[in-house]
């Protein structure tokens, strides 16, 4: 497996024009190892780092067959994800607001030093699904009460509830 640098400083590396390509371990993502049931599956990805008028970028891709838990049967789910990367480097939230599509605000400082997997992780966490399931555990299943519901009127179920009287009456 090739090295990559423990830590990177984005400012340098886009005046430099660095780029990595090659894969890594889940496991070498504190902030995945953690979510995922597949740590050693591979991390593929690529970044180029560069400038585009006047302004420091950072664009490639990552992809990964992440393994986790569904949420409607509580057995295993892959959720493959592959997701662009397009990165403007900015100082402050606000340069970031001014960043053309389809780039997004990658926020440090000049010379601040942030791990070489930051950038992939928070990728790949912005692209996971909030409730990872399987195809065939489908929709959500409605109770008896928001079937009865559905379509109608969300107090005519309390109709149901009132005396038959009262019901056949009008009164309220």
């Amino acid at each position: 497996m090739q090295k990559y640098p423990a830590k990177i400083v984005p400012h340098y590396c886009s005046e430099r024009g660095h780029g990595w390509r090659g894969s890594l371990p889940l496991s070498a993502f504190p902030r995945l190892k953690g979510l995922v049931l597949n740590p050693e599956a591979p991390v593929e990805f690529e970044l180029r780092f560069g400038k585009e008028d006047r302004r420091r970028v950072v664009r490639g891709k990552v992809k990964v067959r992440l393994r986790l838990i569904c949420q409607r049967c509580l057995e295993p789910v892959e959720i493959p994800i592959e997701q662009p990367i397009a990165l403007g480097i900015v100082e402050t939230l606000a340069e970031g607001e001014s960043l053309p599509e389809p780039l997004e605000p990658l926020v440090t400082e000049e010379r601040e030093e942030i791990p070489f997997t930051d950038i992939m992780e928070e990728e790949i966490l912005l692209a996971l699904p909030p409730f990872p399931k399987h195809e065939r555990c489908g929709p959500e299943v409605k109770t008896a009460g928001e079937e009865a519901l559905q379509g109608e009127s969300p107090f005519a179920i309390l109709r149901q509830l009132k005396p038959k009287e009262e019901r056949e009456d009008g009164r309220s």
